[in-house]
Formats: structure tokens, C-alpha cells, sequence
């Protein structure tokens, strides 16, 4: 078995292992798995014979209950499990990933889980009493 073969396995074996143990369909679940072994969303778009922009989408549907981690290449012995989110995870994030975070609630609301919901809405006084603490 060449390397090409070896690695559409491995994803294949890991995006079955995320679907079954994650909320998320199966494109979701292979476009995180080919994202952890450090594909770009370009390369993923080929591989799922898809667009760049499609591939993004199913990655930020998972990032929005999962945290941004799942975005990132990893170490495959360090491959694990994605915990959701809750809304101390999210106040702990720096401001910026919190902003970020807060984009993807927007884009996402049928995905992004109530208390994300109900964070985005906050007034601006609260979330600058949430930073000064």
C-alpha cells in the first residue's frame, strides 16, 4: 500500500471514528479528519472532490460546538476527542478568539449551541465586565 492509500484509510478510519462519537454528518467529520493530518481547505476541496469554501463551511459547523482546535493539524498519537463547548470555555477564550467564536455563532445559529447563542447577545457593558474579570 502506497502513502496516498495509507493516508485515505487513516481518514476515512478517523472521520468514521468522529461521526460515531461527535454530532456530525460524514462530510463534516472527513473534512476535520483530513484537517488534522494537516491538510489546507484547498487540498481537502480536492480530496472530497468539493470547493474551498464548502469544505470551510462543514469545518466551522464543527468548530462552533467543538472549539477552534478542530481546525488544527495534530500530532496523531495526540488525536483524540472533541469535548463541547460550554459557556466558561468560551468566556476563557482571549477577546479575539472570543470574537472570532461569536462570528461563527452568527453564521451557524442552527448549529451553534443556545448558551453561544445567548453569549453573542449580550450587550457590550456585560461582555466588557466579562474581560475586566
Amino acid at each position: 500500500m502506497d502513502d496516498d492509500q495509507e493516508e485515505e484509510r487513516y481518514a476515512k478510519r478517523r472521520a468514521n471514528y468522529l461521526e460515531r462519537h461527535l454530532d456530525v454528518r460524514d462530510v463534516e467529520a472527513q473534512a476535520i479528519a483530513w484537517s488534522e493530518m494537516g491538510y489546507t481547505d484547498s487540498a481537502i476541496a480536492k480530496k472530497m472532490d468539493s470547493t474551498k469554501g464548502t469544505v470551510s463551511n462543514w469545518q466551522e459547523r464543527v468548530a462552533v460546538e467543538y472549539g477552534q482546535e478542530v481546525l488544527f493539524p495534530q500530532v496523531r498519537e495526540e488525536r483524540g476527542d472533541y469535548e463541547r463547548l460550554d459557556d466558561e470555555d468560551v468566556l476563557e477564550l482571549p477577546r479575539e478568539r472570543r470574537e472570532w467564536y461569536y462570528g461563527l455563532v452568527e453564521s451557524h445559529t442552527d448549529r451553534a449551541p443556545e448558551f453561544a447563542r445567548s453569549l453573542v447577545n449580550m450587550d457590550s457593558e456585560t461582555i466588557e465586565e466579562v474581560d475586566a474579570n
